[in-house]
């Protein structure tokens, strides 16, 4: 055993414990067709999820403390990755809540 053994399990275990420390929540993606299967209902859950992620992924970021009220089934230790899937998903559902004629809080716009 090289006597720089015990230095380089120490480095890389710093390494690796720091890559662990940031963790973003990562949201899969969300195709078109699901999208359009949705009600408005569901549509805006969704919205509301992919919101509060992407504050989840700022306020860790700021080295704030992430929420776990809804676990995201993947994570990232890469802020950009986390955040273009989050905005691609946003982005997916915006456009369904719009071709559905979706009112801001979730109905259909015009219906009783």
């Amino acid at each position: 055993m090289s006597r720089y053994a015990p230095i380089l399990i120490l480095v890389c275990g710093l390494a690796l414990a720091g890559c662990v420390g940031m963790k973003y929540p990562m949201l899969t993606t969300l195709s078109a067709v699901d999208a359009g299967a949705m009600t408005c209902s569901r549509l805006h859950d969704q919205r509301l999820v992919a919101e509060d992620t992407a504050q989840q992924i700022t306020l860790i970021a700021q080295g704030g403390r992430p929420r776990f009220s809804q676990r995201p089934v993947l994570y990232s230790t890469a802020r950009p990755d986390a955040e273009r899937a989050a905005q691609a998903r946003l982005s997916v559902i915006e456009a369904a809540l719009l071709a559905k004629g979706c009112s801001p809080d979730g109905n259909r716009s015009g219906a009783a």
